[in-house]
């Protein structure tokens, strides 16, 4: 049974777990330890296979809740669904696979708190060897063309293109506040009631991807800041979920989303040029895993558990897909 909600809190933090008992002790952990700020916890479980609810069952409390979802109901939706559990003036999006650094969160509170410019702001991500995670931890909001270099493999060949360096962000001070235009979804903080107006995240890109990019996009076209807070740290693992998914089941999802992006944020044109980018960019990973030794000895090594035959057909299925999508919906 849920408990009353600890009362006075000024930050609702929603978590949505899927397949996360790695993780997500050591998040409520550093949660745990966090005490200069009052806060409720929201996890929402979208109905996890390895054992997760039980795991967070005893952090359960009148500051920690449970929601256990029957089914996967995808990312956006279980992110409105925690959000609509509280009713603090301030909302803290964080993945499983993050850990609050003690200042984070009071960090982000007196960013929002000493402006009214800045809506949302997102902190300093960092791997676990303290390194911050440059090109993840914020981006501009991508134009086409940085969607049609993602298609195209473009910016992973050549990683210092000035498309993607300004994409990435690669040269933005690290040590210093400032404004940007798209924090990671991975540890966000956001008022509550722009959230609300906003009509939260749009539940239409399933399972994740680009509904935090949509987000932040619609929070722009309103005319509205977001900030980025260096002193508001946070550890963040990255890809647990992704482990537990058929291979190449990220990377179909994740241009699908695209494609359902592109679709809200450009025109007719750009649209067909994404689309077109998408199609080459499948044929060619379709080609380099058929044709590529080196990919094939990848593959073989285990991209995830499996016989290697198997990993290839779930990669040729998942590219096959997203052509189907790009060329037919």
């Amino acid at each position: 049974m849920t408990q009353p909600a600890q009362e006075g809190s000024v930050v609702d933090v929603v978590i949505v777990a899927w397949n996360s008992a790695e993780v997500i002790g050591r998040c409520l952990q550093s949660l745990h330890e966090i005490s200069n700020v009052r806060f409720n916890v929201y996890i929402v479980d979208n109905a996890s296979g390895d054992g997760t609810p039980a795991l967070i069952q005893p952090w359960v409390s009148s500051q920690i809740h449970l929601q256990s979802n029957p089914a996967n109901c995808g990312f956006s939706a279980a992110c409105n669904q925690g959000a609509r559990l509280g009713n603090s003036p301030f909302i803290l999006f964080l993945n499983p696979d993050c850990r609050p650094q003690p200042e984070a969160i009071s960090a982000m509170l007196r960013v929002l708190d000493s402006t009214t410019s800045s809506v949302a702001v997102g902190g300093k991500l960092l791997h676990e060897n303290g390194e911050p995670q440059v090109g993840f931890c914020f981006r501009s909001l991508p134009r086409f063309i940085d969607l049609c270099f993602e298609s195209l493999l473009i910016n992973q060949a050549f990683p210092n293109n000035r498309w993607n360096r300004s994409y990435r962000l690669l040269n933005f001070p690290w040590d210093r506040d400032g404004e940007v235009e798209q924090p990671a979804g991975a540890c966000f903080m956001i008022r509550r009631d722009i959230f609300e107006a906003l009509g939260g995240f749009d539940e239409s890109f399933f399972p994740a991807w680009f509904e935090d990019v949509d987000l932040f996009r619609r929070i722009k076209k309103q005319g509205y800041r977001v900030a980025f807070c260096a002193q508001a740290e946070t550890v963040h693992i990255g890809g647990s979920s992704i482990a537990g998914m058929p291979a190449g089941g990220a990377t179909e999802h994740f241009f699908k989303n695209m494609i359902r992006y592109s679709a809200k944020a450009f025109g007719p044109w750009q649209q067909r040029m994404i689309r077109l980018s998408v199609v080459v960019g499948m044929l060619v990973r379709l080609g380099a895993i058929l044709l590529s030794r080196r990919a094939r000895a990848r593959v073989s090594r285990g991209i995830r558990n499996g016989a290697a035959s198997v990993v290839r057909r779930e990669l040729r299925m998942a590219y096959c897909n997203v052509m189907k999508e790009a060329l037919f919906q």
